[in-house]
């Protein structure tokens, strides 16, 4: 490992923030010593007022993992901030309590950065446990992202897959459920976003790099298993849930598309909302109730100063 930093500071840190992961925090845990291989590294778990346990087991069986208690819910940005805020590590690596890195996985994001020195973020190839690609090296979605609803026209939305990559790729953002930053470059641009709860994160890191000039790269090479949503499934019914990463990902476009972008993407969107609510749009996967409280919450949305919106349940949700 090249590139110590000489005093107290660390070659990696690794964030994971926690909310009622009992049922798998452990075997994430487990994962992160291959993980990370010889690097000089520090576990910090934030957790988000667990209430099942999860964070005795965390003491108990992994008493140099440092925990950081919220007395409340954070939510996923504001909860990976308080560990950033703590990190000495060089590189800072986020990742979620449901994931199993693969040995090595860490260490070689950390290399894909040191590879490239305008690099500022890196993820990796990250499977589903029936083995599915849920990975990918992304582009940015852009004011057009809701025709990606409509048959034969989504290419339109630039929010693209690029599949099947077989060597490390550039690309402007990846998953966000395992991540590796250059902790310098994270800080420069402001560290984890915290305008939602929860979603939206990716799109506003790829946008504020792209801004400054940073880099972010896929590395398939490196890969870690998901077991996806175990949080979400707990705290929220499929429809809220819906409705939690439509208002994450508007308040992303929000901020990393300024008003006019936005207006025109929060109008396809109602527009794309109408014709599901008349059946004119059945791929969308919206069930007509949920459909009319995001057109709701879509017009919100279009207010320039910040908005508490009324979600009930999703109150912690918001647009600013």
């Amino acid at each position: 490992m090249q590139e110590h930093l000489e005093g107290p500071y660390l070659d990696l840190s690794v964030i994971i923030v926690n909310w009622n992961g009992h049922g798998y925090i452990g075997r994430c845990l487990d994962s992160i010593a291959a993980a990370v291989r010889d690097l000089d590294t520090e576990v910090i778990v934030v957790d988000n007022c667990s209430t099942d346990g999860s964070v005795d087991i965390v003491k108990r069986l992994f008493p140099s993992v440092r925990v950081v208690a919220s007395p409340t819910n954070m939510g996923f940005g504001r909860g990976a901030q308080t560990g950033v805020e703590s990190a000495q590590g060089k590189f800072i690596s986020i990742v979620n309590p449901d994931l199993v890195l693969d040995p090595g996985c860490l260490k070689d994001l950390v290399g894909s950065l040191l590879s490239n020195p305008a690099a500022a973020w890196a993820g990796p190839k990250i499977v589903d446990p029936e083995g599915r690609i849920e990975s990918g090296a992304f582009g940015l979605a852009t004011m057009f992202e809701p025709l990606r609803w409509i048959p034969g026209i989504s290419g339109l939305s630039a929010r693209r897959r690029m599949k099947d990559h077989a060597i490390p790729v550039r690309c402007e953002s990846v998953r966000g459920s395992c991540m590796v930053f250059r902790s310098s470059m994270l800080r420069a641009v402001g560290g984890m976003p915290t305008t939602t709860f929860m979603y939206g994160e990716e799109q506003i890191l790829g946008a504020r790099f792209r801004d400054q000039g940073y880099e972010v790269w896929y590395n398939p090479l490196c890969a870690a298993v998901h077991r996806r949503g175990s949080s979400v499934e707990q705290r929220w019914t499929p429809d809220e849930a819906v409705i939690a990463r439509m208002v994450g990902h508007g308040a992303a476009m929000k901020e990393t598309l300024g008003r006019p972008g936005f207006l025109v993407y929060d109008c396809l969107l109602m527009g794309l909302l109408i014709l599901g609510v008349g059946g004119f749009l059945g791929g969308m996967g919206i069930r007509p109730r949920t459909a009319l409280r995001l057109m709701k919450l879509s017009v919100a949305a279009l207010g320039q100063a910040p908005t508490a919106l009324p979600l009930g349940r999703l109150q912690e949700v918001r647009v600013d």
